[in-house]
């Protein structure tokens, strides 16, 4: 029964990531970068087998964790690689904001997935925004439908995951009252975009824009907003099924640092969104280490963040794992721990459903079903 498989995974305790009950004394199994089975509630004896066999001694067994939200520096691949070493084995740039032409990192995404030392690489490209508007460095300015087809396109032939736009009126003095895309743009963005099979995420700030995008017909708010969302737009939302990607870190950063008196605001339109059916994912907006608000690796701060605004536990590890995956387009291959998805698995001494900080040391990391980090000690 067990002579067919590259690594088996005994005696752990595991949470698959979809929300059901964890399970004691499970077998995982894992045969050529996939899972090819979970045994559960069964003491396992294995004897005489040639394959690796790693017994957890019940230790918490769950999917590697998604962080739909980041701000890649390409020029530094130790500071990629610190995400996989924590437990983040799947990463979303969420678009370029140093020098770099989108050929150019489609060139070195290639190169660094040539090895398993670094996490799943999802990327943006750049922004589509208005001729002169927001959007990071050198962004894609539009100012016809026409363009935005042709732009939309350009991106995804490029080998680009997903397309990023915006709809911003400034939050600075160096942002207030930039060209904003208008909303038959924003729409023939987001048609073109579903008419190739591609996800559109927008960077909003404000309810009102939030609205005009959900009308336009985006995928995920790349944001929670600073002011009142609405009930009735958030019920628009749900039943679009957008998601939301909070980064309430970034808003408590903004509070902390310039006394904004806006992060009661996000907490509010996150507990209602959650409480009406919205599915949210994990997301940081990283672009560089600024503790406690912003950190490189497992982010810790904006998981409290999460809990303090009253998800539970469960909730917040199904925003790490199956809902990252449904954001990014990996459903199907990643994000639960099922039979035939890849075998991205993480195992930590500790249950985080009890307690979240037991994730600040992550003992063993899987991707594509090879051992990148074993720090399990008996």
């Amino acid at each position: 029964m067990f002579s067919d498989f590259d690594l088996i995974l005994t005696n752990g305790y595991l949470v698959d990531g979809i929300g059901g009950e964890p399970v004691k004394n499970a077998c995982v199994t894992i045969k050529d970068g996939k899972i090819a089975s979970i045994i559960k509630n069964k003491e396992i004896q294995i004897k005489d087998i040639e394959c690796e066999v790693i017994d957890l001694e019940g230790k918490t067994v769950l999917p590697g964790f998604i962080n739909t939200h980041v701000h890649i520096n390409f020029a530094e691949p130790r500071y990629i690689r610190k995400w996989l070493y924590s437990g983040v084995t799947t990463v979303r740039d969420m678009g370029i904001l140093d020098t770099l032409e989108i050929s150019d990192v489609i060139e070195k995404r290639k190169t660094i997935l040539n090895t398993n030392e670094f996490p799943r690489l999802i990327i943006a490209g750049k922004f589509i925004t208005a001729l002169g508007g927001y959007g990071g460095s050198g962004p894609i300015g539009i100012s016809t439908e026409e363009e935005a087809i042709k732009k939309v396109d350009e991106l995804l032939d490029m080998g680009c995951d997903l397309i990023k736009t915006v709809l911003e009126d400034g939050y600075d003095p160096s942002t207030f009252g930039l060209p904003k895309l208008t909303k038959n743009l924003l729409k023939a963005i987001c048609d073109e975009a579903h008419n190739k099979g591609a996800w559109v995420s927008a960077h909003v700030s404000k309810a009102k824009n939030l609205e005009i995008l959900v009308d336009a017909g985006i995928n995920e708010a790349a944001h929670n907003v600073c002011d009142k969302i609405s009930d009735e737009l958030i019920e628009k939302m749900v039943k679009k099924n957008i998601y939301m990607v909070p980064t309430m870190n970034l808003y408590k950063a903004f509070s902390d640092k310039y006394a904004a008196p806006f992060y009661n605001t996000c907490i509010d339109n996150l507990v209602r969104f959650k409480q009406a059916g919205g599915k949210i994912a994990i997301g940081t907006d990283f672009i560089e280490e600024d503790l406690p608000w912003f950190e490189l690796g497992m982010p810790l701060y904006e998981l409290q963040l999460l809990k303090d605004a009253g998800l539970d536990n469960n909730e917040i590890i199904i925003a790490l794992t199956k809902n990252g995956s449904e954001v990014i387009g990996l459903s199907d291959r990643i994000g639960t721990i099922e039979k035939n998805k890849i075998a991205d698995i993480i195992v930590v001494n500790g249950n985080p459903l009890m307690n979240l900080e037991c994730l600040k040391n992550i003992n063993l990391i899987i991707k594509n079903g090879e051992i990148v980090k074993n720090d399990l000690v008996f």
